[in-house]
Parts: structure tokens; sequence; C-alpha cells
């Protein structure tokens, strides 16, 4: 899609549906901006937005996904996207403007503390 349609079609498919929700006065966490030109068009379309970069060791990463039983990776498959993501898409330019970082290596129960924190801060809750 992103070849036919441009690199940020799947956030500009979505904007109506961020504002909608920004409008009922919710918050919104979009999930997997990749590339720069995404970013741009989130910015571009509300202003300020805050980047939270989760992030965890390649070893951590191929071992949860080998074993998730919807879309499992292989240690190569995971390879290959991690460098799709960093040639094509330009991802760690999107990691460079993250504000915020949870290293993600432990528990789901660590992981809801780290962004339980996280989300107080950027809420100022």
């Amino acid at each position: 899609m992103r070849e036919e349609y441009g690199e940020a079609c799947l956030v500009a498919a979505s904007l109506g549906a961020i504002q909608s929700h920004l409008d009922a006065g919710r918050p919104v966490f979009i999930d997997a901006i990749f590339c720069p030109e995404e970013f741009d068009r989130l910015q571009a379309a509300f202003g300020s937005i805050r980047v939270l970069r989760l992030e965890a060791s390649f070893d951590v990463r191929a071992a949860r996904l080998r074993t998730r039983t919807d879309r499992p990776f292989s240690i190569e498959e995971l390879a290959k996207r991690d460098r799709t993501e960093a040639e094509r898409l330009g991802t760690a330019n999107v990691f460079a403007d993250a504000a915020f970082s949870i290293v993600n290596e432990g528990d789901l129960g660590s992981l809801h503390s780290a962004l339980e924190l996280w989300w107080r801060e950027v809420t100022n809750a």
C-alpha cells in the first residue's frame, strides 16, 4: 500500500477517526508510527504530538515473536523486518523524535507499570 498510495497512507486513512476521538475529548494513542512521513502527516494534522519509543533487544523480540500464536516470526524474518524498517522506512528518524522511551524487556506487568508512569507524566496527572 505504501508503494501505491504513499508512505503516510495508513495514517491518512485514520485522520478522521483520530479527529473524532480528539473532538470527543479522548486522548489518542497511535501504535507503530514507522516512517517520518507518517509522523509529519500526524504533526501537520494535529500539531504537537508526543512520540513514545518502546524498545527491546533483538533477542527478546525474537523470543517473543517466535512463540506468539498469531503470525509468529523466525529470527530471519525479524532480521529482515528490522532491515526494512531501518533502510526503507527510516524508523530510526521517527525514534530520534521520541521524547520518551521505555525499555520493554520484562513481563507484561512491568510494561503496564512503565506505561502508566509515562501516561501520568505526559498528561500531568
